[in-house]
């Protein structure tokens, strides 16, 4: 199956996609492609020229120099994603990136350099247990 041009609309917010994918062993699918979109938000943040390539080989997305403009700033990135694990490892590189204090919306972070993500989705939230590090420290979400 292949895919020259594909727009979606999403919670109301449009998705493009182009690639290629191989159905045929569905225990085994793969393919590869690029998810752009213009402006995407999610949950009060707002990315905007985001464009995400990929590759797909058995149950492993490989997310390959992941872009997007954020805060003022970029992100860009790259990573793995277990689909039968449920299971995303990525490392990020923020530049003059600035983000507001949950709650205090007049402290701000400004942030350049790396971090690094890896946890597993859980039922209900992105990630139930993701451990970041920046610059040094580690930073611990709790789980539900």
């Amino acid at each position: 199956m292949s895919v020259s041009s594909l727009d979606a609309l999403v919670d109301g917010q449009k998705l493009h996609l182009e690639g290629e994918a191989d159905l045929r062993n569905t225990n085994s699918p793969s393919g590869f492609g690029v998810l752009s979109s213009d402006t995407l938000a999610y949950k009060g943040y707002k990315a905007e020229k985001l464009r995400v390539p990929f590759d797909v080989s058995k149950d492993v997305v490989q997310l390959h120099d992941v872009s997007a403009q954020y805060g003022g700033g970029t992100i860009t990135a790259n990573g793995t994603y277990d689909l039968k694990e449920q299971v995303l490892t990525a490392d990020a590189q923020l530049q003059q990136v600035t983000q507001s204090l949950p709650g205090k919306q007049q402290e701000q972070v400004h942030i350049n350099g790396k971090l690094g993500c890896s946890g597993q989705a859980g039922a209900g939230q992105a990630y139930a247990a993701c451990c970041c590090r920046y610059n040094g420290y580690q930073l611990a979400q709790p789980e539900a």
